[in-house]
């Protein structure tokens, strides 16, 4: 009789210890779940980071599509959505690695864009009322001049994207940033294309660097 009025009254406890644990796991998981919210995994930020290279860094074929974008006078937009990066990634790469080529200045030395409606002419240096040409294709999409219908009968400057040399000149840059070089391949190209006539002269570096300091002055 004693073992069976034990065990009806653990009966009746049972109710209350079942409620116990059931609180105290919900409450556990629910702080395994905040915890989670704050602070995420190592894999899941390891899957974050990844995922951001993967939508920062392209390829040899991603450039060629960004080059046959352009070719066809795609939106950047449209381009991103091809190659399944942002469109922001898309634009930084062309505005980057395009080449720029200067326009014939011949027989137009200045081109302004209020040209029919101003009435200083013939207009022969930059005045207080120049304002620069602009053109939507190679300043806002896709932002370069690759195959545009008016290329032969335009006179503005242009700006050529080529996937090869692009990618070229991403690992040169890659290159030069894991050696600690401060400066792209584009920088130092330009410092050159500066240094180099002056040395040939005859002039030394600290004369150039005082030059270049007075100028600045």
């Amino acid at each position: 009789m004693v073992n069976c009025k034990s065990n009806f009254q653990s009966r009746e406890l049972r109710p209350e210890f079942s409620f116990a644990v059931t609180s105290r796991i919900k409450f556990a998981n629910l702080s395994s779940t905040f915890h989670n919210q704050i602070v995420p995994p190592i894999e899941v930020i390891v899957m974050k980071r990844k995922q951001l290279h993967d939508n920062t860094h392209l390829t040899l074929d991603e450039r060629k599509v960004i080059q046959t974008g352009i070719e066809n006078n795609s939106s950047k937009a449209s381009i991103a959505r091809t190659i399944g990066k942002y469109a922001t990634t898309v634009a930084k790469e062309i505005r980057k690695h395009r080449t720029f080529r200067p326009r014939n200045t011949f027989n137009h030395p200045i081109l302004c864009a209020r040209i029919n409606i101003c009435q200083k002419k013939p207009c022969i240096r930059k005045c207080e009322l120049y304002e620069e040409p602009k053109c939507n294709r190679r300043d806002k999409s896709p932002g370069a001049c690759n195959k545009c219908q008016d290329l032969s009968k335009c006179r503005l400057d242009k700006h050529f994207y080529d996937a090869i040399a692009a990618d070229r000149e991403y690992h040169r840059d890659l290159v030069d940033y894991r050696e600690g070089i401060n400066l792209t391949t584009k920088e130092r190209d330009t410092i050159a294309n500066i240094l180099a006539p002056l040395l040939k002269q005859g002039q030394s570096v600290h004369q150039i660097k005082a030059i270049g300091t007075v100028r600045n002055h």
